[in-house]
């Protein structure tokens, strides 16, 4: 019986579990626009995801830090039993005696003067704050070019797909064609069968097209944490109607320039400047006095305590109920204190010098980043150009091995042209077609990571 109750609730879980999937994929487009990548990657990429974690934390800290300048109040209670000698409060004699003993009390640290200690330590968190969230958007940027890169490979690598099956419909034509002229006696069988060889290489290739294309879906799914088995179909968009911005108007110290205004990392690391700026006074605040007050209320109980009455000229003692005690021992204290720094082994000083060096350092990173991303930019430009020159190279050498394996068809119908010249005239417009969809898909994406360090966004 335990194992036909083992088996049912096995099969109970894998059918909730494949309910689970069945609404998480149900929920999923059918077929995926780039929109549909960036946004499923914003809400379930791991990496975002830990950064908004880093983001959450440094909020805790700045709302810590805001409610430093709040007073501070605790309660304290404290019972115990004492017991050896003690003096008689008659007698005044040392006796061996035990008693059960209560205190209370609730105090209150009030902040009056920490030289503004307090107003740095909010501004340091507040900017680490900032730092932190454009940190996120830094994130979101690396992913949505990372993504653009797969979804432009596997766009490019389906065109391929298509480009290959029009290759492998003509070389098909030719086959047709020779095997008629083949039985007619027209052509020797070598003809056709170097034909076939041709078939064949191009189905290898279209196989090896398909097997790119896989790789490139598969990489868009590891980037946006989707389940490795789930489907993707991605929507293809007509080439003409993707969006670019001229060439011209993305010179390098224009988008230079909006990159340092607006790249959520050069914001971060002008934050961070400013924090190490705050925490240079904050470490000077240790070397000035500070003033704390309190406040306290508190009472006592204690099982020896007694009211003492003369009986026949003797004093006799009698013992305080518990809430009487309470009410006789309540008391009230304020207190006003200062904390003046005389010597403390250098540590205050060690502590400003280090936050000196810790600006120091965070300038000089910030110029090594602005110097790295002034690089960046111009190589971006260059290899734009470059892929503007290949792909206006390519579209001509398109037209003129069209027109070439065109006439050569034509020659080869007639018998003025052997195939091994027709073979080879297909084959360089089939690389001259994909050269051209290569050419033009490297100039779109370096066209859009130009656009990108304008700091605006990546749009399709």
């Amino acid at each position: 019986m335990k194992i036909i109750y083992t088996c049912v609730f096995l099969a109970i879980l894998n059918i909730g579990l494949a309910q689970n999937d069945s609404v998480r994929t149900s929920t999923l487009p059918k077929k995926w626009t780039l929109i549909d990548l960036l946004d499923y990657a914003y809400k379930n990429n791991l990496t975002l995801k830990n950064s908004e974690i880093l983001a959450k934390l440094a909020k805790v800290n700045n709302d810590q830090a805001k409610k430093g300048q709040l007073p501070s109040a605790n309660a304290s209670v404290q019972g115990g039993l004492r017991f050896g000698l003690s003096q008689d409060a008659i007698t005044g004699i040392n006796e061996n005696q035990s008693s059960h003993f209560q205190t209370f009390g609730v105090g209150v640290n009030i902040p009056i003067f920490n030289n503004l200690a307090l107003k740095h330590n909010i501004a340091i968190s507040t900017f680490n704050l900032k730092a932190a969230l454009e940190d996120i958007n830094k994130v979101k940027n690396d992913l949505a070019t990372l993504i653009a890169a797969y979804y432009l490979q596997a766009i490019s690598n389906f065109e391929n797909i298509k480009i290959a099956q029009v290759q492998i419909s003509q070389t098909q034509q030719q086959i047709d064609v020779t095997a008629k002229r083949v039985e007619a006696g027209v052509l020797p069988e070598l003809n056709l069968l170097e034909l076939q060889a041709q078939l064949a290489n191009d189905t290898a290739n279209l196989i090896a097209v398909k097997f790119t294309y896989e790789q490139a879906l598969l990489s868009i799914k590891a980037a946006l944490n989707l389940q490795l088995s789930a489907p993707l179909e991605l929507v293809i968009p007509p080439l003409d109607l993707i969006q670019l911005e001229p060439l011209g108007d993305l010179q390098p110290e224009t988008v230079y320039a909006l990159a340092l205004a607006n790249l959520p990392e050069q914001k971060a690391f002008q934050y961070r400047i400013e924090a190490a700026k705050r925490n240079i006074k904050l470490n000077r605040q240790s070397f000035y006095p500070s003033i704390n007050s309190s406040i306290g209320l508190g009472s006592a109980f204690s099982s020896t305590a007694q009211n003492y009455t003369l009986v026949n000229g003797l004093p006799v003692g009698t013992a305080i109920p518990y809430f009487k005690q309470i009410e006789n021992n309540f008391g009230q204290n304020i207190s006003l204190s200062a904390s003046i720094p005389i010597f403390n082994n250098y540590q205050a000083k060690r502590a400003y010098n280090a936050a000196k060096i810790n600006l120091e350092n965070a300038q000089n990173n910030f110029e090594l980043t602005n110097q790295t991303l002034h690089v960046n930019i111009y190589n971006a430009y260059i290899n734009a150009v470059n892929a503007l020159e290949k792909y206006e190279a390519s579209k001509k050498l398109v037209v003129s091995s069209q027109k070439a394996y065109d006439f050569a068809s034509k020659r080869y119908e007639v018998g003025l042209l052997g195939v091994f010249e027709l073979i080879q005239l297909q084959n360089n417009y089939l690389r001259a077609n994909i050269q051209n969809l290569t050419a033009r898909f490297e100039y779109i994406f370096r066209i859009k990571l130009l656009e990108l360090y304008k700091g605006l966004g990546i749009k399709f």
